[in-house]
């Protein structure tokens, strides 16, 4: 088990390194996702996700562009290109139901990591990692739904002409009180897991 472990370490700190969300993740990280990841394409023009479906995994953009709309008909909310990851909100803040259409701008390949890979990698194994993207997140579906709430935290502040801004303290207040419940959400869904190794 230890040999199989170091070998996926070994070819998955190579295979995926090149994914800018993947560049700073440690080898145990790797090694453990890599085997689980899925991998597939669309062609401009192809949805991807729609809005209303369950949310049965997540994806990580290896080329290519999609685009997020809440409605068919309606302009484009956010972009996600190279080494980006999408999906994951609906997860964490939508109660596991999409919350967005998404389309391919330009022919994509994609690799996903379904659902129960995600709570037994993100929720179980790594938690640290959890938290990051959690945080990462917020901020982009909080941008996307139309809330102007910006995250403290280094590297995570708003994107201005000037380059980082501070938030004023109302939407401060407003980002303190939803990081305050999402914590308490991810606190929840840890414990549960707790719980569950517990009964085996």
């Amino acid at each position: 088990m230890e040999a199989r472990r170091a070998m996926n370490r070994e070819i998955y700190s190579k295979k995926l390194k090149n994914i800018e969300y993947f560049a700073e993740k440690t080898e145990d990280f790797l090694g453990e996702i890599g085997p689980l990841l899925g991998h597939i394409s669309f062609s401009q023009g192809d949805q991807i996700l729609n809005k209303g479906d369950d949310a049965e995994e997540i994806y990580f953009v290896k080329s290519g562009t999609v685009s997020i709309m809440d409605s068919q008909l309606e302009s484009t909310l956010h972009e996600f290109s190279d080494g980006k990851v999408f999906g994951e909100w609906d997860i964490f803040f939508n109660n596991g139901i999409r919350r967005f259409f998404v389309s391919a701008k330009t022919d994509c390949l994609l690799a996903f990591l379904r659902k129960e890979h995600f709570d037994e990698i993100y929720f179980q194994k790594f938690t640290d990692y959890s938290n990051s993207l959690m945080l990462e997140s917020r901020r982009v579906f909080d941008k996307m739904v139309g809330l102007d709430v910006l995250p403290l935290q280094e590297g995570l502040y708003s994107d201005t002409e000037d380059g980082l801004s501070v938030p004023p303290p109302n939407d401060e207040l407003v980002y303190l009180d939803n990081l305050f419940n999402m914590m308490l959400d991810l606190q929840h869904k840890l414990s549960k897991y707790q719980d569950q190794e517990n009964k085996l």
